[in-house]
This record gives structure tokens, sequence and C-alpha cells, in this order.
């Protein structure tokens, strides 16, 4: 079929610090969302740190449809996609206690 009814989706994730905890289950579901869209999606694992090199990366990102990623330095990435593609960034909750209002004044999921 034509390659141009896809999607194709990027779900970040990193070995240590912030990582993506229930990722499998977020494919998952990602790759179901072609019953409710016009297009066809498949959702696929992006770690920039299992990649081999530079160019590696720059091919990975350069056929996203859209990234979506926990906040941190992964996300700089975005930069290699395509001029459609589209970027969210998930921002973790933080309780006030540990490093006050950095995002907005909630101390609450």
């Amino acid at each position: 079929g034509d390659t141009k009814e896809w999607k194709i989706v990027g779900l970040t994730q990193r070995t240590y610090r912030r990582t993506w905890l229930n990722l499998s289950e977020s494919i998952d579901a990602c790759d179901k969302l072609h019953n409710v869209s016009q297009h066809k999606v498949a959702c696929i694992e992006v770690n920039v740190e299992k990649t081999k090199s530079p160019m590696e990366q720059l091919l990975l990102h350069g056929k996203l449809d859209g990234l979506v990623g926990v906040h941190g330095a992964q996300m700089t990435q975005a930069i290699l996609l395509p001029r459609h593609a589209h970027v969210l960034e998930l921002l973790p909750w933080i309780p006030d206690y540990i490093s006050g209002n950095w995002v907005q004044r909630r101390s609450s999921p």
C-alpha cells in the first residue's frame, strides 16, 4: 500500500533519568489509534541512547510524524523532525516541597 496513509509516532525513552515506566502499554494504546483516525498509526520507541551514530538519529527522527516524550534533554531531538511533525512534551508532576512552583501553582497531580 501507499506509505503516505501511515502516520509514525515516536515515543521517547531514556535508560536512566525520567524513564517512561509504562512505555510498552502506551505504545500498544497508541497503535490502536488507527481505529479512530483516518490514518493508519504505527507507534515506535525512540531511544537515542541505543543509536550508533548521529546519522542514525537523523534518519530515525526524520521519518516521524509525531514525537511524544517526558520533559528532558531527549526532546531536543525534535529539531530533527520534518516540518509537518508535531511534538507533545509530558511534564512530570513534582510536589511543591521538592522543587517549588516550576510548572504551575499546583501541589497535586
